[in-house]
C-alpha cells in the first residue's frame, strides 16, 4: 500500500490544482508512482476562512473530482490546517482530520517560535479532543532548521512528523545533512508529496521512497509505510 498523505489536487479550492484538468494530471503522476490512496488536504486558514464555507467548497470540489476521475486511486478527505492558538476552541475541529481517523495535518507558520506556549496549545488538540497532530513539512520551519531537537516536545506529546518528498530527493550538502539528522533523530515519520501542480510541485512520492532506501536502507521505508498504515487505520502511535 502506498499513500500520499499530503496533497493539494482538489480542483479550485486553494493554491493547488487550478481545475479538473490539473487534478487529473496530478493523479496520473500518483498512479505512475504506484500510489493507491490519496489524502486530499486543501489549505484551511482559520484566521481568514470560515469553517462551514470551507467544508462546502471542499465537498463541491470533491464531487467534481469524483465525476471526472475513473481511475483506481481511493480518496480520503482531510485538510492542512494552519496553526492558531485557538484551534482547540474551534467548533467541528475533528471534521478537519483525515477521514476515518483522529489525525490532523497541521501546518505551522514558517517563522513560528516553537516555544512552550506554542507546544502546549498544539497538544491541547489531543488533551481536549483526542486529536493527534501531524506536523506538516517539518523541514521548512526556521526554528527546526536552526535546531531540529526543538521537535522533541511535540514528539513527547504524541505528534507525528511529515516530510515532503521533494526534500528527500533534493541534492546538495545541506539538504543531505539535514535529512540525515531528521532520520537519525527519528523526526521523519511520514512522507507526502505536497503536490500543487503537475509542472513545478509534482505528485512524485516514489522517487523519495527510492532515495530513502538508497541512503538509509529498507528499514526506514518499512517504518514510514507502517506509520502511514497506522494513521489510515486510526491506530495510536
Amino acid at each position: 500500500m502506498l499513500c500520499d498523505l499530503h496533497t493539494h489536487l482538489l480542483p479550485g479550492v486553494d493554491d493547488g490544482a487550478a481545475d479538473l484538468s490539473e487534478s487529473l494530471r496530478l493523479l496520473s503522476q500518483e498512479e505512475a508512482c504506484g500510489v493507491d490512496t490519496v489524502v486530499l488536504t486543501p489549505h484551511f486558514k482559520p484566521q481568514v476562512q470560515n469553517s462551514e464555507d470551507f467544508f462546502a467548497r471542499r465537498a463541491a470540489a470533491f464531487e467534481t473530482l469524483r465525476e471526472g476521475y475513473s481511475g483506481p486511486i481511493e480518496f480520503r478527505l482531510g485538510a492542512e490546517v494552519l496553526y492558531s492558538k485557538y484551534l482547540a476552541n474551534m467548533e467541528r475541529i475533528g471534521d478537519f482530520c483525515i477521514e476515518g481517523t483522529d489525525y490532523l495535518l497541521l501546518e505551522m507558520p514558517y517563522h513560528a517560535q516553537f516555544d512552550e506556549k506554542t507546544v502546549r496549545s498544539v497538544l491541547r488538540l489531543f488533551d481536549e479532543h483526542g486529536i493527534r497532530p501531524i506536523l506538516a513539512h517539518v523541514e521548512r520551519y526556521d526554528a527546526v532548521l536552526r535546531d531540529v531537537s526543538i521537535l522533541e516536545r511535540f514528539r513527547e506529546g504524541g505528534c507525528l512528523f511529515q516530510v515532503n518528498a521533494a526534500t528527500v530527493t533534493r541534492k546538495g550538502f545541506f539538504a543531505g545533512r539535514f535529512l540525515k539528522r531528521l532520520v537519525k533523530e527519528g523526526y521523519l515519520d511520514l512522507l507526502g508529496s505536497d503536490c500543487h501542480d503537475p509542472e513545478h510541485r509534482k505528485a512524485e512520492i516514489a522517487p523519495a521512497i527510492n532515495r530513502l532506501r538508497e541512503l538509509f536502507g529498507e528499514q526506514i521505508v518499512r517504518e514510514i509505510l507502517g506509520a502511514t498504515e497506522m494513521v489510515l487505520s486510526n491506530q495510536r502511535w
